[in-house]
């Protein structure tokens, strides 16, 4: 006589945590393949939308117009339409067209100290970052955390396309290269709770 698995496992709950395991498991395998580095890719994964100007404010402020450099110390707070970059301290570098208008166009900001990024989706921590302007690409590193919803992820050094969302994560040679995440599995309806 068989005994329908109905008996054991509610619906509502069997479809809510088979959801999760259908997000969650091609990234472990993913991850037991790579064991060097791992590609974070969204369920959904959206650009971060970086198309207005990039505004910044710092305690200081000090430049060195001949090598086309600006840093911007204490409490230094990077803002970009999605983008929220706060850190210790940041570097600008720029470069400018001479002429009767001088124009200078910001191609990288290297920051340092507590790096702490933020967009729409997500919180990232690390102790350095990059941001490429031109390629929309941001990288952090030193002991970087990836804060969502739906759990964090742990490693050495993340790259971030802006463009893509997509997020690419590289382990700590400490750890033999590995990169931890932990994942919160979805909370049971309290309803299905009380029936038995």
């Amino acid at each position: 006589m068989m005994i329908p698995i109905s008996k054991f496992i509610k619906a509502s709950k069997f479809l809510k945590i088979s959801k999760f395991l259908k997000t969650i498991l091609p990234l472990a395998f993913f991850l037991m393949l790579t064991g060097q580095g791992m590609a974070f890719v969204q369920e959904n994964p959206a650009p971060v939308d970086v198309s207005s100007n990039v505004d910044i404010s710092a305690d200081d402020m000090e430049a060195n117009l001949r090598e086309d450099i600006v840093v911007f110390v204490g409490n230094v707070l990077v803002t970009q339409k999605d983008l929220v970059l706060k850190s210790d301290r940041i570097t600008v570098f720029h470069q400018g067209t001479a002429g009767s208008d001088i124009k200078t166009t910001i191609t990288r900001i290297d920051a340092s100290g507590k790096v702490e990024l933020k967009t729409p989706g997500e919180k990232i921590s690390g102790t350095w970052g990059i941001y490429d302007i031109a390629e929309n690409i941001i990288t952090l590193g030193g002991n970087v955390v990836l804060e969502k919803d739906t759990g964090n992820i742990r490693g050495k050094r993340l790259q971030y396309n802006l463009k893509t969302g997509i997020i690419t994560f590289d382990g700590d040679q400490k750890d033999k290269g590995r990169i931890k995440g932990q994942f919160k599995l979805p909370k049971p309806d309290k309803k299905d709770d009380n029936k038995d």
